[in-house]
């Protein structure tokens, strides 16, 4: 089998990630304008930066590694579903309704949290100390803090509604 220059650990392990992380850092930096209009600047320090330190961690670059192909196919999943959309649309100017881009995106949201779960080794974790005892110390704590969470929420909501004080 020939090898070819994508086989070679430096390209896929650190160049491939590095260019990837900093397009998206990048682009996010650039889309919200966190720090601030017209800065290409000081978003391209902060993303080479950021990407420097993501890359320099053998743990991080792994990880980046083993999602990517996941998210590569999901990604030509989702494009080849929207060209079938399209097409079937018979339009040019083709708009997805809200219902469906909110559903791509609930669905691969959910997809990449359980990918990233499953390959961080997250789920071995939960699994074999939050779920072998019955209930354990973790799985009781992120009980208690849902509760809470779910308890100051209703608290707002009803707060909120009330009028609060009424200033004559």
């Amino acid at each position: 089998m020939a090898t070819t220059f994508l086989d070679y650990p430096i390209i896929s392990q650190i160049i491939l990630p590095f260019i990837l992380v900093f397009a998206v850092l990048f682009a996010a930096l650039q889309k919200s304008k966190i720090l601030g209009d017209d800065r290409k600047n000081i978003d391209i320090i902060v993303s080479l930066v950021l990407t420097l330190i993501t890359i320099s961690f053998a743990y991080s670059s792994d990880i980046i590694s083993q999602v990517i192909p996941v998210f590569s196919i999901g990604m030509i999943v989702v494009l080849v579903v929207l060209v079938i959309m399209a097409f079937s649309d018979g339009s040019p100017n083709y708009k997805l309704p809200n219902a469906v881009k909110w559903g791509i995106g609930i669905i691969f949201g959910i997809s990449m949290i359980a990918v990233l779960v499953l390959t961080t080794g997250l789920w071995d974790y939960l699994k074999g100390d939050a779920f072998s005892n019955g209930t354990s110390s973790i799985l009781s704590n992120v009980i208690f803090a849902i509760i809470i969470a779910g308890v100051i929420a209703v608290a707002a909501a009803a707060g909120g509604k009330s009028g609060g004080d009424k200033k004559k």
